[in-house]
């Protein structure tokens, strides 16, 4: 509930969605690929400080493939993965301090700036709380239930971190 009452800022705040210097390379190598060019297996520099990592295309690409549409492909991408990151949060935050906690925290993770930048804005660092949440979640749901799957899960997650944004 709490995310989807976030969605109202983050619907309002798309109109702003801007094709800047960062966006286009992320949209066009997916839209290249799909048109037939080689498969973005490396990232983009799209300008002296903005050295975009190939997760950023890969994470945009099944809502490329399914709607066609760049714009509906990035803010859809962009909505999906708030969701899931505000989904670990709470969920983070209910394992280890109650659900109030857990309430808590995914209200302030989904009503922060950032996230709700995020939502529309093509810059990878702004995804990475999410995957920070997701890796933490992993690593804690690995210690309480010593299933090995959690660890691998928090390796794959951090690694894709890594190919998101070299800052991770």
């Amino acid at each position: 509930m709490i995310w989807f009452l976030s969605l109202i800022p983050k619907l309002l705040g798309a109109h702003n969605m801007v094709w800047e210097i960062d966006m286009v390379p992320v949209v066009m190598r997916g839209s290249d690929w799909l048109a037939g060019g080689p498969f973005p297996a490396f990232g983009t520099l799209s300008s002296v400080a903005a050295y975009n990592m190939p997760m950023l295309v890969w994470l945009n690409l099944p809502l490329l493939i399914l709607t066609g549409n760049p714009f509906w492909a990035m803010l859809l991408t962009g909505i999906l993965w708030n969701g899931l990151s505000t989904f670990a949060v709470f969920r983070l935050g209910t394992d280890l301090f109650g659900l109030r906690a857990g309430l808590a925290a995914a209200a302030l993770f989904a009503f922060h700036e950032t996230s709700i930048a995020g939502t529309y804005t093509a810059w990878a660092q702004l995804l990475l709380p999410g995957f920070f949440a997701l890796t933490l979640l992993c690593l804690w749901r690995w210690h309480a239930t010593e299933r090995g799957l959690y660890l691998a899960l928090t390796g794959i997650i951090a690694t894709a971190a890594f190919m998101t944004h070299f800052g991770a």
